[in-house]
């Protein structure tokens, strides 16, 4: 025996973690010892044992027909995959066998080998059918193989090396199963090798891979649903060693062709079926890669099928850990990807580009130039030694990509434009596409134009055809979203359409009964009575509440929560409450707590445990809570303590004024008012008032007075939002509770002597505590065919004058009288400052302003209609000996003369009037006599008596109005139309509504370009500014410019104008001449029936030539035409 002996001469280097990554592969203090003289030797000695083992081979009668012709290559590969079917793979280490190979026939008979018996029966038959094959020696551990240590016990593995005739050596490894193109393992490329060949003289070097040989070949292809996700497919194949992976991890796992949650394999080629690539295919249905929307779509490109392939020694996550590193292997992954049927939808934020390139590494993604929806990623890197420059350049790149969201995002073109005003253009795209798809989807998003255009009724009929198509859950949530808006654009609660919403949720129920949500989204509207307040009838709140149990608590949004907690609160579940608050823990239910408290235990109890809350701010919050709650279940005087629980200091002023309600509110039954009570009516009128604007109302033979400034409702207003605190959410408001603050809070005072109703007028005084209310508002109150209607508040002249317009409209003309002789009357001097002396005189102006008849007014008022003349004389002597004002006497003579014109009496009416401006000479009286004149057919006195005042320099402009008018009458328009230009441009022309009269007319001539119209009318509207004492703009210049808008194209203009007109009269629907431009826009869209729908609705004065009606009938011919064309 040789004993040696080694010594070390320097220590060894301690190993870290980092060492396993180098690039070198090898750590130091390795030994190695060599056991033969040289390479060749030990490469001559074991070919030796590779022929022992070949003798007398008798290798399987198949063989000849395994040989590809004039394809070496093919040959070799084939014979490889046909032993390794019959030949399994095991490794023997037993005596010897651990170097020296098993005879062939030994292994073809028990069908089982090591790598070396595998290698030698490899080569055998590669001699046998003519290829020059010989077993080499490798070690499968990098670094494994020192040079200068030439030995049998440097390697651990064997494979086969096969010489072909392009001079090109082909190496395969005999143990790796399905291997279609002969691939070889990344480990094993790069690795010296002995050849078992007394030819071989040394080492040679396996040549490193080729990317190209290896990785996968991928496509995804998109195919979005009309909302919602839809399905993805995908559609990929292996190459080189990334194909083996594939083929022998699909053999061992079991794929049936079945749909598995969301994944359906479409395809996949029988991993053992070498004759062609393996691929496969799935289709994943719905995937959360898609996400296409009413007006938005997203689709995600999994990035990560590629970026998963990339080495782990790149893809370290801490920096500290980057060392150069070595990399065996070696691909190409190029992933297509295309995006299928998004019709109407482009890009609106591209999918980011990527472009990376270092020595070794390259990674690109783009989407081709010509078609967004297109593209490709595609990932390379190659074996080899990765210096720390390039390895820390990489590191930084895969940070990036970690955080990088590969995704395209889309908006819908049709409503963009929608959303940008180009309204035409929009509506071709949605009415095309709905025409094309014919989808729910579809149906939305034109319904979506309609509304936009303030088209309600066009709009909700397409939402309601759309949903009777199929259609998903998601589509109805959005329809009830169009269903909530009113014609001013503004959301009105869920119960604005409530009848129409449930009927659509019904059937989508039906269609969808496991879905969750609508059923969740039925209660809630079903809560709601039409305008938004909650219901208070127990047995429908309870029925509601169990749908609200199919979702847990915790998944509620904010306002959700508070519905749910309110609904059971009011139905009176406090053990479902209970149930809530423990299932929540108390978080953020500390009101919640107290309510419970305070309902079963008394309201001390829960004070009590309120000054238990530790944090002083969640206490006041949960006291203020407490209270806003059990208000709404009308526990009043439990609302009052909570409250008298805050600290005076932090009571800020809205929280004392609703202190102050809640201490005299009380439970009100309001149709249990006696009907002997004089308040009765009084009650019953306000009632519906608060309906008007909270939900339906309670006494539909009662009206509601909501002329001029919404008279009366602005009190009832102020208090209703008085009742909560700014930091509040008002949930839970309903008619009860709303209608017991109020009526509590009234407080009537009849000012008239007499506090009987009876069947006339009353005047009322009621005190509401409003915000800035010092005192009490004065109403008038008529009796009507409908109950009672409060006709004007007598806060101001102008509230005044409405009032005694909507008698007189409604023929109401003692009344009227009678209003006008309380607010002149000696006793009641001073009792209204704000509508003062000389009312007469400013109703006259207000009507004037208001472009109505003062004259007929006053006619009416005086009775000067209605009686026979000798009674008019005596009414007019009564009139005249009243009026101390000499303004009035000369308001009364005209008053006498218009009523006389009115019925064809034009000589009597210059009887009465040519007398009176002989006394008094003056313009006013002169353009009345002119009308006189004119009307009574004296045309040469007219043109006589209008040239003298036109003369006069001062006061030329009332006389070239009159001559403006005066000329359309005789039919010289263009005389008219020269002094309409020169008058609109007056300063008086432009307060008298001139400008909006010549913007008018060119809709009906050209008279100016419409262009011009518009700038004029513009103009005028834009300097309207009333609380400026600016000019008060009539509804008829707003309605001039939107026609303009309309009928230049500018659609939303238009409608934005009409909203304008409607938002400031207090309405929520179209009227009137709004339903001409309406009409217009749907016929300039294509939409004629709805055009005529909107045309029919429009009243027409054809006796004006300049009436709305006119545009109407010139609208409806070309309508007449387009259906009769060919």
């Amino acid at each position: 025996m040789v004993r040696e002996s080694w010594t070390l001469t320097k220590p060894v280097k301690e190993i870290t973690v980092n060492d396993v990554f180098r690039a070198d592969g090898y750590f130091e203090g390795r030994i190695s010892f060599g056991t033969a003289p040289s390479w060749q030797a030990v490469g001559t000695a074991y070919s030796a044992r590779v022929q022992k083992a070949l003798a007398d081979a008798d290798f399987p009668a198949e063989l000849p027909a395994w040989v590809v012709a004039d394809n070496p290559r093919a040959t070799a590969v084939r014979i490889l995959n046909e032993m390794n079917r019959r030949i399994r793979y095991t490794g023997l280490y037993l005596g010897d066998k651990g170097v020296t190979p098993t005879a062939v026939n030994e292994v073809l008979k028990r069908g089982y080998g090591d790598c070396k018996d595998k290698a030698t029966l490899l080569v055998g038959m590669l001699r046998d059918v003519g290829l020059a094959a010989d077993v080499a020696l490798v070690n499968s551990i990098r670094g494994g193989v020192n040079p200068d240590t030439p030995g049998l016990g440097a390697f651990d593995h064997a494979i086969v090396v096969v010489r072909l005739e392009n001079g090109t050596d082909l190496w395969l490894d005999p143990t790796v199963e399905l291997n279609r193109d002969g691939t070889l393992p990344f480990d094993l490329h790069n690795s010296p090798a002995l050849i078992a060949s007394a030819e071989n003289a040394a080492l040679v070097t396996i040549p490193g891979p080729d990317p190209a040989d290896h990785g996968m070949i991928a496509r995804w292809d998109f195919y979005p649903a009309a909302v919602g996700q839809g399905r993805a497919v995908a559609r990929y194949e292996g190459r080189g060693n990334k194909e083996i992976e594939f083929r022998q991890h699909h053999r061992e796992v079991q794929h049936q062709k079945k749909k598995d949650d969301t994944v359906e394999e479409t395809h996949q080629v029988d991993p053992a079926d070498l004759s062609q690539p393996w691929a496969r295919e799935i289709t994943i249905e719905p995937t959360d890669k898609i996400a296409v929307q009413f007006n938005f779509a997203q689709i995600t490109v999994p990035l990560f099928w590629i970026t998963e392939e990339i080495p782990f020694f790149l893809n370290f996550e801490a920096e500290e850990t980057l060392v150069p590193v070595a990399v065996t292997g070696a691909g190409t992954y190029r992933m297509a990807f295309e995006i299928h049927d998004l019709p109407g939808f482009e890009v609106a934020a591209p999918f980011p580009r990527i472009d990376y390139t270092s020595t070794h590494f390259s990674m690109k993604a783009a989407t081709l130039a010509e078609d967004p929806n297109r593209g490709e990623i595609l990932l390379t890197f190659k074996a080899g030694r990765y210096p720390l420059e390039e390895v820390t350049q990489i590191h930084g790149w895969l940070q990036d990509l970690k955080t990088m969201n590969f995704t395209q995002t889309y908006q819908h073109r049709g409503l963009k434009l929608l959303e940008k005003g180009d309204i035409k253009e929009a509506f071709a795209i949605l009415l095309k596409e709905k025409q094309t798809l014919n989808n729910t989807t579809t149906h939305l998003r034109l319904a979506q134009g309609f509304s936009t255009l303030g088209m309600l009724e066009p709009a909700l009929g397409m939402v309601e055809a759309g949903l009777a198509l199929q259609h998903e859950p998601e589509e109805v949530l959005k329809a009830l979203s169009l269903f909530n808006v009113n014609f001013l654009g503004k959301e009105l609660g869920p119960g604005f359409h409530r009848a129409r919403v449930l009927a659509v949720l019904d059937r989508s129920i039906k269609r969808h009964p496991d879905n969750n949500l609508l059923k969740v989204y039925r209660a809630y509207v079903a809560d709601h009575q039409d305008g938004g307040v909650l219901i208070t009838e127990p047995a429908t709140l309870k029925k509601n509440a169990q749908n609200y149990k199919l979702i847990p608590f915790a998944n509620y949004g904010a306002t959700y929560k508070n519905h749910v907690l309110v609904n059971h609160l009011l139905a009176g579940n406090l053990d479902a409450v209970g149930t809530i608050y423990r299932d929540m823990q108390g978080k953020d239910l500390e009101h919640i707590n107290l309510i419970l408290i305070s309902q079963r235990r008394g309201v001390q109890a829960a004070i009590e445990e309120a000054g238990r809350i530790a944090d002083p701010k969640k206490r006041l919050a949960a006291l203020i809570h407490a209270s806003d709650l059990v208000s709404r279940m009308r526990d009043y005087p439990a609302a009052v303590r909570f409250l008298e629980e805050v600290p005076e200091t932090q009571q800020e002023d809205g929280l004392k004024m609703r202190l102050a309600i809640l201490r005299e509110t009380q439970p009100v039954d309001i149709t249990a008012y006696p009907e002997e009570d004089p308040r009765t009516p009084l009650y019953r009128l306000f009632a519906n008032g608060i309906a008007l604007a909270e939900g339906s109302r309670p006494f539909e033979a009662h009206e509601m007075g909501i002329e001029g400034a919404f008279l009366g409702l602005n009190d009832l207003e102020a208090l209703r939002y008085g009742l909560r605190l700014a930091s509040q959410t008002q949930y839970g408001n309903n008619q009860q509770n709303i209608w017991d603050t109020v009526s509590s809070n009234m407080r009537f005072e009849f000012l008239d002597g007499d506090a009987k109703a009876g069947d006339r007028n009353l005047l009322i005084s009621i005190t509401l505590p409003t915000f800035g209310l010092q005192e009490p508002n004065t109403y008038w109150v008529t009796r009507t065919k409908r109950g009672y209607r409060i006709v004007t508040r007598m806060d101001s002249v102008w509230h005044f004058a409405d009032g005694l317009a909507y008698l007189l409209d409604n023929k109401q003309k003692k009344e009227a009288v009678r209003l006008i002789d309380v607010a002149t009357a000696k006793e009641n001097a001073g009792r209204w400052p704000r509508i003062g002396k000389s009312l007469i005189r400013k109703i006259w102006t207000l009507f004037k302003t208001h472009d109505r008849r003062p004259e007929q007014l006053f006619a009416m008022v005086f009775g000067l209609t209605a009686e026979s003349p000798p009674k008019r004389l005596a009414r007019l002597e009564t009139a005249l000996a009243k009026a101390a004002d000499e303004q009035v006497v000369d308001y009364l003579t005209m008053s006498v003369a218009t009523m006389w014109a009115e019925n064809e009496q034009h000589e009597r009416a210059l009887s009465i009037y040519k007398p009176h401006y002989e006394q008094h000479t003056d313009a006013r009286n002169a353009l009345t006599l002119l009308r006189r004149l004119e009307q009574a057919g004296r045309f040469t006195e007219h043109d006589e008596l209008l040239a003298a005042w036109l003369g006069k320099e001062d006061n030329s402009y009332p006389f070239q109005r009159h001559q403006m008018v005066y000329l359309r009458g005789k039919g010289d328009m263009a005389g008219y139309q020269q002094l309409l230009k020169m008058l609109a441009e007056h300063p008086q022309g432009r307060k008298e509504t001139v400008d909006n009269t010549l913007a008018w007319y060119a809709l009906f001539e050209d008279v100016i370009p419409l262009s011009e119209a518009v700038t004029v009318a513009e103009r005028r509207v834009g300097t309207a500014d009333p609380g400026k004492g600016q000019m008060h703009i009539s509804s008829e210049s707003f309605h001039t410019l939107a026609t303009l808008y309309a009928t230049t194209g500018r659609y939303v203009n238009a409608v934005e104008t009409l909203r304008k007109t409607a938002l400031a009269g207090r309405r929520f629907r179209p009227e009137g001449v709004d339903f001409y431009v309406l009409g217009f826009i749907a016929q300039q869209l294509n939409f004629p029936d709805i055009a005529r729908t909107y045309y029919a609705r429009v009243p027409q004065d054809l006796e004006d030539p300049l009436d709305t009606g006119h545009l109407v009938q010139r609208r409806t011919a070309e309508l007449d035409a387009a259906v009769l064309m060919p």
